[in-house]
């Protein structure tokens, strides 16, 4: 076969159209780099306009080949191979890219067609051209719409607030305390809520996750250092983020310990009753709250809080909370009982901790323990007592029945025997009464 060109004839290339059954792998290449790369937005974009450069020069392969068909310069609507000027490779590609451009686009403004196929390919041309133009916007649109989603539901979010703030009239201050709250968080990139961002990930990666990020801030705590690693797994997952404003008090003296903070950034001012004599600062890193959480007995302060603290700028902090604490201490009792006496021991150290009254209590703890397990134990007994004697009376009933049944089908051997029939009628009906009782109780 001659596969030589000459300067104004295509090259018979036709044997080459194999290479494009390889197309697919393009498309898998695409969704798996979209999948993997951190900027799956530029990426969409720069796979449209790859899209679009192909089908142009598609169809500018297309317009050359019906240029041929029907010869170079035969009319004003093919293309004109006369002049040395467009004789060129080169000069041959962009005239049929800027004309394929120009039909696919829809702006027109070339050569009328002449010939009857070359209105047939031009009309054909210009609705792909328009299939083409409503996608690239469709798909402009969506991928603008999509990397506005999260800034949109922000201001979605903070305009919700300002109406409900205007509704009831709350001071222009207040208001103003609010807006640089929610700026703060866009800035910080802390509007999303992580719990919908991994609500999606499956229970072993969601904990590796928080691991990754939150467990070196839960080992400074002096409390949980040494801990069997699962416990401090199921601790990290509890960890909640939150912000605090300027001027915000994250506890005052005399609270109720339900929650301990870890400081991840900021820094929070320990003040006098007053509330202007700073008597500590704690910066990122630094924990409080800690021992209120765990319950123990004999504090002096009845697990309170001590001091206020206030937030001197915006602060970031992780909150663990008394009540999830104990959920996760339910499973792991040994590591309990190892927590309690280690705050007990920084208890005694700092003399917040009256060791009668704590013994006292433990004991009065451990005989609860003792009767609840003990009343635990009883329920546990009656529940399975009762669910063995419903079996038995499930599986009575349902004997009662298949009898009463095989009665009611059996034939009668005289059946001009009134007697035998009489017996037979009292037995159905005693059987009947039997049943009905035996369901009433």
């Amino acid at each position: 076969m001659d596969t030589t060109c000459d300067l104004h004839v295509p090259c018979i290339v036709i044997f080459r159209l194999n290479r494009l059954l390889r197309f697919h792998r393009l498309l898998e290449f695409f969704d798996r780099t979209e999948t993997r790369t951190n900027f799956p937005y530029a990426f969409r974009i720069a796979k449209l306009v790859f899209y679009i450069l192909v089908i142009i020069h598609w169809n500018a392969c297309l317009y050359f080949a019906v240029s041929y068909s029907i010869g170079f310069g035969s009319d004003t609507w093919v293309y004109n191979m006369t002049t040395p000027r467009f004789s060129s490779l080169r000069h041959q590609y962009i005239y049929c890219f800027y004309w394929s451009t120009l039909t696919l686009t829809t702006i027109g403004e070339m050569p009328p067609p002449v010939r009857d196929e070359e209105y047939v390919f031009v009309v054909v041309d210009f609705l792909i051209g328009v299939l083409i133009f409503a996608t690239i916007v469709g798909n402009v649109g969506s991928m603008i719409t999509n990397m506005n989603v999260t800034r949109s539901e922000f201001q979605r979010r903070m305009d919700g607030v300002k109406q409900y703030l205007e509704f009831r009239k709350v001071s222009k201050e207040l208001e103003n305390r609010v807006i640089k709250w929610f700026d703060y968080l866009w800035i910080n990139r802390q509007s999303l809520d992580e719990d919908d961002v991994t609500s999606v990930l499956p229970d072993k990666l969601k904990a590796e996750i928080a691991i990754h990020v939150h467990m070196d801030t839960l080992k400074r705590v002096k409390v949980f250092q040494d801990c069997e690693p699962g416990l401090l797994v199921q601790l990290v997952l509890k960890l909640k983020l939150q912000v605090f404003s300027p001027g915000d008090y994250i506890c005052r003296k005399g609270d109720v310990g339900k929650e301990m903070y870890i400081v991840k950034r900021g820094q929070l001012h320990v003040v006098g009753d007053d509330g202007k004599k700073v008597l500590a600062t704690l910066s990122e890193g630094c924990v409080f709250g800690e021992l209120s959480i765990l319950n123990i007995s004999g504090v002096k302060t009845g697990n309170r809080r001590t001091a206020n603290v206030r937030s001197v700028g915006f602060s970031d902090l992780f909150c663990l909370s008394k009540e999830d604490l104990w959920n996760v201490l339910a499973e792991y009792p040994e590591a309990q009982k190892m927590l309690i006496e280690r705050g007990k021991q920084i208890l005694i150290k700092d003399g917040l901790l009256d060791e009668k009254d704590a013994k006292v209590r433990d004991m009065e703890d451990s005989n609860l323990q003792a009767r609840f397990s003990k009343l635990q134990t009883a329920f546990d007994n009656l529940q399975t007592r009762f669910a063995r004697f419903f079996s038995e009376y499930t599986r009575t009933q349902k004997q009662m029945k298949q009898r009463l049944y095989r009665l009611e089908m059996k034939p009668c051997k005289s059946p001009s025997d009134p007697q035998l029939a009489l017996a037979t009628t009292s037995t159905t009906a005693s059987l009947r009464a039997h049943n009905k009782t035996s369901s009433e109780s």
